[in-house]
């Protein structure tokens, strides 16, 4: 809960370490596999078609509790656990098929990309639905399993059972059977795109694509079902202009659609998002300089856009969201042996219309407004460090707000991540470290406030041939 994190709780602090689930209780385990294939056929000189194509399925067995706030009247002391839980598996398919061909006339190269894509993904799964996490108190009576995050006292798994409840009066019934529920959903999309190059100075593009979007809902236990259907033209154009050997300025307008496989806080299916962006840029590269420098403005409009977990009451599509900005990066190597990185965001993300008239003209839930990134890498190329490569960088994100009201703010925060690795032959060793420091932050909150990750270090070894 957001009381005890980045507000204050008369009971004082909740650790970062403190688990709000039973860790005797919950699970999360998974078994997934995938596998796919590209092909490249070149017909001629010109023509050439692709095909790449995957598979993945995954099985899961997941029990997680979570907050749903502070039982009333316990002073913010005694949190309420929610349960999420699912017993089911998934499985998918992508296809993507593209002709390109190239060709030229008078004086303009044209590459013509045509293509279909596919894909499905089949959901079968059980759960309790949304039960709270409780307890038999006595025989046939139950009520919520709250715990103390300042002073936790776990109970025994065994007591534990999931219940469903009434909020006003706390009067509990145990829920005993899953309901299984299934998902079908299916994506065709056809796209056509032009790239016209003008005597190598300037490139237009211009495309184009039609998607027919359809997913089944369905209840196996109720007999409830639901199917979506969404048909969307959307388009895209650009314009590069090569101004000499170093610079390139640019402009590129695209839309987007994209349908979203879930219920709302209503039980009716969310609406797809969709929206466009606009951007003008220019990239340098100065001579004699191995790097380049990007500035880009761009603005981004959203309609229906998703935030807070499907079902919850934190669930909402806000009307339209506008978000106007400006990017700048710069990627150089110094010499051969160091390369650095930078990256800078400022942008105004605004919600435009919405269903809440009080949330107009606020900045949208979850959304920083300033972002900054720097990375340094130095490769040691001869002497005895020859082969070993050493890096470090920070990552700044601004304040963020954890509901489109903007009562509750999220501060802001910076991290300090390193990297050490060894080439050896086909080998590479590393040790990759983030948030060295081992700072303690909310990263986020969205009616729930989530810490963000302490220290983590991750070795690996990779092998190429």
């Amino acid at each position: 809960p957001s009381s005890g994190t980045i507000s204050p709780n008369p009971n004082g602090k909740i650790d970062d370490d403190v688990a709000i689930g039973n860790l005797d209780y919950e699970k999360f385990e998974r078994t997934q596999v995938s596998f796919g294939y590209q092909l490249d056929h070149a017909f001629n000189d010109s023509t050439s078609f692709q095909q790449s194509a995957r598979y993945q399925q995954i099985d899961v067995d997941l029990k997680q509790m979570y907050t749903l706030g502070y039982m009333p009247g316990s002073g913010d002391s005694q949190a309420i656990r929610g349960l999420t839980d699912e017993d089911g598996d998934a499985y998918g398919v992508n296809l993507d098929n593209r002709l390109i061909h190239t060709w030229s006339i008078n004086n303009v190269e044209h590459t013509l990309l045509a293509g279909l894509d596919y894909q499905s993904l089949h959901i079968d799964g059980k759960s309790f639905g949304d039960p709270l996490m409780g307890y038999e108190a006595a025989p046939g009576v139950f009520a919520p399993a709250t715990l103390n995050p300042f002073d936790p006292q776990y109970r025994d798994a065994s007591e534990l059972t999931p219940v469903s409840c009434n909020f006003s009066t706390l009067v509990c019934t145990e829920v005993t059977e899953r309901q299984r529920t299934t998902i079908d959903a299916y994506q065709v999309g056809g796209y056509l795109q032009d790239q016209m190059k003008f005597d190598n100075q300037l490139v237009l593009t211009v495309g184009a694509r039609f998607d027919r979007a359809s997913s089944e809902i369905e209840n196996k236990s109720t007999g409830v079902e639901q199917n979506i259907d969404n048909d969307k033209w959307t388009a895209n154009a650009g314009l590069a202009w090569l101004i000499n050997d170093n610079v390139t300025a640019y402009t590129s307008y695209s839309q987007f659609f994209q349908p979203i496989l879930q219920l709302d806080q209503n039980g009716e299916a969310a609406k797809p998002q969709e929206g466009d962006q606009i951007e003008v840029g220019i990239k340098f590269q100065p001579e004699g300089m191995d790097g380049y420098f990007n500035a880009a403005a761009f603005k981004i409009t959203q309609e229906n856009l998703a935030s807070g977990a499907a079902g919850t009451p934190a669930f909402k599509q806000i009307g339209e969201v506008e978000s106007e900005g400006i990017e700048l990066e710069a990627v150089t190597n110094i010499t051969p042996s160091l390369s650095l990185l930078a990256n800078a965001t400022w942008m105004n993300p605004e919600i435009v219309s919405d269903s809440t008239p009080a949330e107009e003209g606020n900045r949208p839930v979850n959304i920083a407004d300033t972002l900054y990134s720097a990375w340094a890498k130095y490769t040691f190329l001869d002497g005895p460090l020859n082969g070993f490569a050493i890096g470090s960088g920070v990552r700044y994100v601004s304040d963020t707000y954890g509901d489109n009201l903007e009562t509750l703010k999220v501060p802001s925060y910076t991290l300090w991540d390193a990297t050490v690795s060894y080439r050896y032959k086909d080998f590479k060793f590393q040790v990759a470290a983030k948030n060295l420091e081992d700072k303690e932050y909310v990263a986020t909150c969205d009616y729930y406030c989530w810490y963000g990750d302490r220290r983590s270090v991750i070795g690996s070894v990779t092998y190429a041939w």
